[in-house]
Order: structure tokens, then sequence, then C-alpha cells
């Protein structure tokens, strides 16, 4: 992996972690940020080809998961996408 892949992956990360701090709290609005996020970092938007989740798997995911497990999943999506 390129130091720019570690770069952008690094950010996201950081811009996942703050936008997940509620995500039990206002799961709607932190689904639609994070879907924001994603759409920006993969400079596409979320549809069956791109394998990005849309706003209603993450907000299922945000429902389901913890955390750390939400960020996790979301980042081995695009930890797989740049190797």
């Amino acid at each position: 992996m390129s130091v720019e892949n570690n770069l952008r992956l690094s950010m996201l990360k950081t811009a996942l972690f703050h936008q997940l701090k509620n995500h039990k709290k206002s799961p709607e609005r932190t689904a639609r940020n994070i879907e924001e996020i994603l759409q920006l970092f993969a400079k596409v938007d979320p549809d069956k080809q791109t394998g990005l989740p849309g706003h209603k798997e993450l907000l299922d995911l945000l429902q389901t998961h913890s955390r750390e497990d939400c960020l996790d999943l979301i980042l081995h999506y695009f930890a797989e996408k740049d190797s």
C-alpha cells in the first residue's frame, strides 16, 4: 500500500471515528454523514457497482454494531479497494 493510500485511510478513519461518537444517539444523521464521507473518499456515488454501502445499509450497521465494529467494517472496504 502506498504512502498516499495510507494517508487517505488514516484521514478516513479519523473522520469516521468522530462521526461514530453519537451513532446510537442519532443513527439517521450519522448514516447520512458517513454516506457523504464515503462518497468523497471513493469519488463515486454509492451503488451496486462500487460496493459502497448505501444509507439503509449504513443505518442497519449503526443500529446493530458497536462503534469499533462499524469502523472496522467500513475501513475493510477501503483497505480491499486500495490494495
